[in-house]
């Protein structure tokens, strides 16, 4: 169940809209990584509407997901043709591709994206943590362990 308001084109919630102006209405709604896959074979699929100005999504469902890496993975980086060490493809989703994501590996800045959100990870042997913020603070966290390479 969903409040919109009576556009039902914008999110809303009692403290920015009046109780009696808000439309509840029940809506399908699938986590971000699933609802990315899903909508590619299924166009009826009606993603949620923004928050309108004002109206905070504070409680609500999250806006990102990482589909690579996941949570506590082990990642084994082979080595190319020229015996140099090739690179993680991290990938994450929001629910409006639109919106700018800023990309920190270990605390330190890496990359922006906007609609395509990939970005090429280079990391050493060990513990490490991606960390996610979009344009509006919003912020997912993913730790994942490079396994030492063998050979040279």
């Amino acid at each position: 169940m969903i409040h919109l308001d009576r556009t039902r084109t914008k999110q809303v919630t009692a403290g920015c809209v009046p109780a009696s102006e808000i439309i509840n209405e029940p809506w399908f709604v699938l986590p971000p990584a699933m609802e990315y896959f899903y909508r590619q074979k299924h166009p009826e699929y009606r993603p949620l509407p923004p928050f309108a100005e004002g109206c905070t999504s504070a409680g609500s469902l999250p806006v990102m997901e990482f589909i690579y890496p996941t949570q506590g993975i082990k990642i084994f980086i082979p080595r190319d043709h020229t015996g140099e060490l090739t690179r993680v493809i991290a990938e994450v989703v929001h629910r409006n591709p639109a919106k700018k994501i800023f990309w920190h590996l270990d605390e330190k800045y890496l990359t922006t994206t906007k609609y395509i959100h990939q970005t090429e990870i280079l990391a050493g042997a060990g513990m490490h943590v991606i960390t996610i913020v979009d344009e509006d603070g919003n912020v997912i966290k993913c730790s994942f362990t490079i396994l030492r390479p063998p050979g040279p």
